[in-house]
């Protein structure tokens, strides 16, 4: 199942530079991403965006999804085109490719940061209801149900 790693950028910049700052940490392997629990499937996410936003979603074939919007430049996802459509390796999209990605090998990074107030991030409503605010997502869910109703 299709993984998403997201992480908050000022989580990824914190560590690397509280890390960087470590005489200790010269040599060493850092991979700065979420707690092997913390992470969600492509259809977790999706669940918490109905469930927890109340996002009405219908779900349909990958490629019939991408024909919805992919030449729609005002969809508030038209900027992430890109990670689904463009074929980069093997006639696959950057998200194909990374379907069956392990979990990363955290112990280093965790370990430099137990000394620090540093978390990892882990998806939660109100970061999902940030980013889909940010993309309008919120907005266009709200005028989609509204014109729903006056038909």
């Amino acid at each position: 199942m299709l993984k998403i790693f997201i992480l908050l950028i000022d989580f990824i910049a914190r560590s690397v530079a509280h890390i960087s700052k470590n005489i200790e940490a010269i040599g060493n392997i850092y991979h700065v991403s979420p707690k092997s629990e913390d992470n969600i499937t492509v259809v977790d996410f999706f669940e918490i965006l109905q469930d927890e936003l109340g996002i009405e979603l219908e779900a349909v074939p990958h490629k019939e999804w991408l024909s919805l919007w992919e030449s729609d430049e005002d969809s508030p996802i038209y900027p992430l085109l890109s990670l689904f459509a463009f074929k980069v390796h093997d006639d696959k999209s950057i998200i194909e490719i990374h379907q069956n990605t392990p979990n990363f090998d955290i112990s280093n990074t965790l370990a430099f940061l137990s000394n620090s107030n540093i978390q990892t991030t882990k998806v939660v409503k109100e970061m999902l209801s940030h980013y889909c605010k940010y993309l309008g997502v919120l907005e266009m869910n709200s005028y989609l149900s509204n014109s729903q109703e006056t038909e």
